[in-house]
């Protein structure tokens, strides 16, 4: 089987679980700490960002619900959070949550410094 078809085959497992709201049982790596597990997930949605595929799911062996985005400039990160506006907050790493909040100060500080003509 080729990667395209295996791809496919996992791509079409994970729709049909997220459609029919069946739970899938997956193993997980973290690229963190390099460490494998199962885990139990319900599919909420997949997004694609950047050419790919990210599945957000509530994982039913740690009981959070994160959307992780991997990211090798923080510039654009932020720059693609603030598309989203007020409809977003970030909650980690602490250094983006810094980050976020002084460029929002500054924008917000453009606004606020003068007078708007009506």
């Amino acid at each position: 089987m080729t990667g395209h078809n295996v791809a496919l085959e996992r791509f079409q497992i994970v729709a049909g679980a997220l459609l029919q709201r069946n739970k899938l049982f997956i193993n997980y790596h973290g690229r963190g700490n390099d460490e494998s597990s199962q885990r139990e997930i319900s599919p909420r949605r997949l997004t694609n960002y950047r050419d790919n595929r990210y599945l957000d799911a509530w994982c039913h062996s740690h009981s959070r619900n994160a959307l992780r985005i991997p990211y090798s400039d923080p510039r654009e990160l932020v720059m693609d959070i603030l598309k989203h506006g007020a409809e977003v907050e970030v909650i980690a790493p602490e250094e983006l949550r810094r980050e976020m909040a002084e460029c929002l100060r500054q924008g917000a500080a453009k606004y606020t410094a003068r007078k708007m003509k009506t």
